[in-house]
């Protein structure tokens, strides 16, 4: 019976040393690399692969780390103010780019953008959603959607479930 191959790994040819998956006639592989299961773990084991990767700086920065971050957290605050000037520069680009994109989208789509909106306002008007009572409150009043209390909130919804509860006992 044969075992299933591993997530990230496939059945390919022999390689170089020739090593056989479970007598399959091919070698294990890894998908990203291609490379021999088994090559890349005897690989692993040498000194040379050892070496390679202390020297890589991946051991380095571990046993330095207190060192790496006072030359990153230098690094930040000497180009502190040119970074914060490059993003604020993107952010304004990107907005005038969706900007136009959207004005594009919205003559093509008005008709599917209106009915989606009525639909949802019908939606929140139905089902007293607080978005729906905080507008009914902002209308009549000079105060802010969100200086609202909830309080008050729940209050206007049973108010408003009164009155349309009256005016279907009056209007049958």
């Amino acid at each position: 019976m044969k075992t299933e191959i591993p997530k990230g790994k496939y059945l390919g040819t022999l390689c170089k040393r020739g090593h056989e998956w479970e007598n399959s006639g091919g070698s294990l592989r890894l998908s990203s690399t291609r490379n021999c299961v088994y090559c890349m773990a005897l690989r692993r084991k040498t000194k040379k692969y050892k070496e390679l990767q202390y020297r890589s700086g991946v051991k380095l920065r571990r046993l330095n780390r207190d060192r790496y971050n006072g030359y990153a957290r230098t690094h930040y605050h000497a180009h502190l103010e040119e970074s914060r000037a490059k993003g604020r520069n993107r952010g304004r680009k990107e907005k005038a780019v969706r900007a136009v994109r959207y004005k594009k989208y919205y003559a093509l789509n008005r008709e599917s953008i209106n009915c989606k909106n009525r639909e949802q306002r019908k939606k929140a008007s139905v089902g007293l959603d607080d978005s729906y009572i905080r507008q009914i409150l902002c209308l009549r009043s000079k105060i802010k959607a969100e200086d609202i209390p909830r309080e008050l909130i729940d209050l206007k919804r049973i108010t408003l479930k009164i009155k349309r509860l009256l005016w279907e006992i009056q209007n049958g």
